[in-house]
């Protein structure tokens, strides 16, 4: 499908697009909130600040697309294939990525508080200055600390916003409420949020 048949079709009120194949449409900018975007597959595509806020995309196809300062709020990403994906300064607070693959992801500086991502694949995900304050990891699997990545149990020092800009380090988070894969709460930063 061409992106100005989808979004002409969204703007005639249409929501359901479950399944359908965005190959190199451009929905840079595009205010797309509350789709069906179920089991559709999206490849060389231009997403940046797309509006996507309340969409159901479970079991979407991402892989190596850049969704930089896309307002992913509320966003069902329920078994979704993040690989390779840039979400950097994205705002993706309230979702649900459980089940989902996000294996070699930048989250970095992105706001994914109050989400959740129980049985989620991790692997070599970037949280440099993200904020995870109320995020849940129960069951995440390889998540590790080393370096700017954040791995196993030890998933300390990813930045909440908002917080005191000399305080960020290099490759440091606060978390604060954080449920850790493990089940455990992190309050490690908590202290360090501005209010």
């Amino acid at each position: 499908m061409e992106a100005e048949e989808l979004l002409r079709r969204y703007a005639d009120g249409e929501r359901d697009f479950e399944g359908v194949d965005l190959r190199r449409v451009d929905l840079c900018n595009a205010n797309l909130s509350g789709i069906n975007l179920r089991n559709s597959y999206i490849e060389e595509s231009g997403l940046i600040h797309i509006n996507l806020s309340g969409a159901n995309l479970e079991g979407i196809d991402l892989r190596d697309i850049v969704l930089e300062n896309a307002n992913l709020s509320a966003v069902n990403m329920i078994e979704a294939n993040l690989s390779e994906v840039n979400l950097m300064c994205a705002n993706i607070t309230d979702a649900i990525f459980n089940g989902a693959c996000l294996s070699n992801v930048r989250l970095l500086y992105a706001n994914l508080s109050r989400s959740i991502f129980r049985n989620t694949n991790m692997n070599e995900v970037d949280f440099d200055g993200t904020n995870l304050a109320d995020a849940d990891f129960r069951d995440a699997k390889d998540a590790y600390l080393d370096d700017m990545y954040i791995f196993d149990p030890y998933l300390r020092y990813a930045a909440v916003k908002p917080v005191n800009p000399n305080l960020i380090e290099r490759g440091g988070a606060i978390f604060c409420r954080t449920i850790m894969p493990d089940g455990s709460i992190c309050n490690d930063g908590c202290n360090r949020i501005i209010s």
